[in-house]
């Protein structure tokens, strides 16, 4: 597994300008037909941006499966979870 990013995203995090950006990547290291996952955290726009990623792949023929493509940051999981416990917690405290 390998970490690829050395541009800065300019303009909004919107789906579509980090599809752009990481399209750009993929192509200019010529690994498209590499691509099989990509770790993200729970974001809403990181769901849309690997629809986009998916609709360019179908353009080039590139066999790429966004439902299997999309992996959660488990830390990032276990933050929230753990967050949610606190509150939990706090409010229970403060009910007393």
């Amino acid at each position: 597994m390998s970490t690829i990013w050395e541009r800065e995203l300019v303009g909004e995090h919107s789906d579509e300008n980090i599809a752009d950006a990481v399209w750009h990547t993929l192509t200019e290291y010529g690994i498209l037909h590499k691509i099989t996952t990509f770790m993200l955290d729970n974001a809403t726009n990181n769901d849309t941006f690997i629809d986009g990623i998916s609709n360019r792949c179908k353009k080039e023929g590139v066999h790429f499966n966004a439902e299997w493509a999309r992996l959660r940051c488990m830390p990032h999981t276990i933050h929230l979870a753990a967050l949610q416990v606190i509150f939990v917690l706090v409010f229970q405290v403060v009910k007393l």
